[in-house]
This record gives C-alpha cells, sequence and structure tokens, in this order.
C-alpha cells in the first residue's frame, strides 16, 4: 500500500503557469490547452485572481481532447454531418442484431450466444475510438498469436471496419477520424506540458512546425518536473490521491477547490470511491452527466 507523502500546497498564482498566462490573457484570440479538461477548468478559475482580471471567456481554457477535436473541425468534409449519440446507438443496436444473426465476433462476443441489448450503449460509447484502437492493437500485434489475443485484435478490427461503412453509407463522419489542422489562421494556441498529452509523440513534429502554437514545459522552468506513477492496482491509485487530498484540506484548502478526473463513474466505481473517501474524512460529490453550473466552477462562471 502506498504511504499518503507530504504535497506542498504552494501559490497557483505565483507560478510559471500563471505568468504564462497573464502575459497573453490580452491577446482574445489566443487559447491555453491543459492535459485534462478539469485542469483547464481548475486554471481558468485560477486565472480570474490575476491583477486586472474581472472576467474571461472559459472556452479558451481547453483541456487536450477539446483542443483537438475545435481544430479538426476545420477539415470537416463538406456535405456530411458529425455523429451524434443516437447514431452510435443505432449502429451498435445493429451492429448486436447482425451478431445474434450471424455472429463474426470471436471474443467480444461469444459466438452462439445472442448478445444482450444492454451492451449497446457501451459499445456506441466505444465507436468513436474504435479506428484508433484497433490501429494501435495492428501496431502492437507482434507476438499475438503466440498467446492467444489475436481473435481479439481481429475482433476490434471487424468492429471498426463495420462503424466506417455505417458512417459511409449515412453521410456521416466522427470528429476523433479527423487529421487535426494545426495550422489555423487568426488563431493562437499555448499548450502547457504537451510531453504529458496523449498521442503527443505521434503528433508532436507537426505540432512543433505548426504556426501559432507555442508549447511550454512550465515545470522544467521552475525545476519540479510533474511526476507520472503507476500503481499495482486501483485501490493503491485511489488511497494515494485521496491521501493527498486529505493533506492538501488539512492545509486548509476548501474541498472544492479539488477535481479528481476519472475515466469512467459506474455506480459500483461511484461506491467504492465514496467509501474510500469516507475513511479519509472527505466530502466527495459527483458531477458527471450534470451541467456545468451544479459544480462551484460552473456557478462562479454564470
Amino acid at each position: 500500500m502506498t504511504e499518503p507523502r507530504p504535497v506542498l500546497r504552494g501559490d497557483p498564482l505565483g507560478s510559471a503557469v500563471a505568468a504564462a498566462i497573464a502575459q497573453r490573457l490580452d491577446d482574445r484570440s489566443c487559447a491555453f490547452v491543459f492535459p485534462s479538461q478539469v485542469a483547464a477548468d481548475s486554471w481558468a478559475e485560477t486565472s480570474l485572481g490575476l491583477p486586472g482580471v474581472v472576467a474571461l471567456e472559459k472556452d479558451r481554457f481547453l483541456g487536450w481532447d477539446r483542443f483537438l477535436e475545435r481544430i479538426a473541425l476545420e477539415n470537416a468534409p463538406t456535405g456530411k454531418k458529425a455523429a451524434e449519440p443516437a447514431d452510435r446507438l443505432i449502429w451498435a443496436l445493429a451492429t448486436l442484431a447482425e451478431q445474434a444473426r450471424r455472429p463474426f465476433l470471436r471474443i467480444l462476443a461469444k459466438p452462439g450466444l445472442e448478445p444482450p441489448l444492454s451492451l449497446a450503449p457501451s459499445l456506441a460509447r466505444l465507436a468513436p475510438a474504435l479506428r484508433g484502437l484497433a490501429r494501435d492493437l495492428a501496431s502492437a500485434s507482434a507476438g499475438y498469436a503466440a498467446n492467444g489475443q489475436s481473435d481479439e485484435v481481429a475482433d476490434y478490427r471487424a468492429l471498426a471496419a463495420a462503424y466506417d461503412r455505417f458512417l459511409e453509407a449515412r453521410g456521416l463522419y466522427e470528429v476523433s477520424h479527423l487529421e487535426p489542422a494545426f495550422a489555423v489562421p487568426g488563431r493562437r494556441y499555448v499548450i502547457f506540458e504537451p510531453a504529458l498529452m496523449p498521442d503527443y509523440p505521434r503528433l508532436e513534429a507537426r505540432i512543433a512546425a505548426a504556426p501559432g502554437i507555442e508549447l511550454i514545459a512550465a515545470a522544467e522552468r521552475t525545476g519540479h518536473r510533474p511526476m507520472l506513477r503507476k500503481y499495482a492496482t486501483f485501490r493503491e491509485e485511489i488511497q494515494d490521491v485521496l491521501g493527498q487530498c486529505a493533506a492538501l484540506v488539512d492545509e486548509g484548502l476548501e474541498p472544492s477547490d479539488l477535481a479528481i478526473s476519472a475515466p469512467s463513474l459506474t455506480p459500483d466505481i461511484q461506491a467504492h470511491l465514496a467509501a474510500m473517501a469516507e475513511k479519509f474524512g472527505l466530502p466527495l460529490a459527483f458531477h458527471a452527466g450534470e451541467p456545468l453550473s451544479a459544480s462551484p466552477f460552473g456557478r462562479l462562471l454564470r
């Protein structure tokens, strides 16, 4: 088990990130990009405390995924429209029906057993990522046949191909399938800590060559590099995170000033997180699926 380690609260307004934002805040064509939208929202709130700042546009503070989505839309194909959740759900239901009639999946759905329709929402949420997932699996497929994973790789490829055919037949496109247009006239972007961004190595050369994009590794300026940690179990990771949060609250930080970003929040995970947070004496509120105005940060910007 990882013991909670001391965490320095620090002064965000005195940081290199805040200084970089302050120098560029008057340029309304400039947006700021962070590894996650949670971090971006936090820095938007913090920036309201900069000298002379009484209001700001919250859409100038972007998480990495939202940044890629925004610039990718510059390359949206004409005559097609972006796929919506309802379109993905229709595809998922049709795919499960096809699997029941003529099984083509060997691992993700067992041949001979009719897949339950309750799988459709999960499959629909996976749809935008299928093409990239199939590509990544293909590049890492060496040795799969030997360890029995080749059928799983084939299943993901089959699903990706099926979804591509569905999009083409309906005149749709996925934003995640578009290549980002990094050179956007009249717009500037400052990307903080680019090395922490998912998929950055693949895009690094194009980003570095793009006019209007500035890369800032603020941690290197201060000598405090961001720390990436791996944990043996989910429980160990959460214990460490909650331990650090408890230490900050003990120092006087308001619990509402802390945010934890989780990749998914199923009812089981929520119950597990709530139980562990209670052991640390931490109040925990879940905002997944709620409007921005339901959070302290959202109410501040209304």
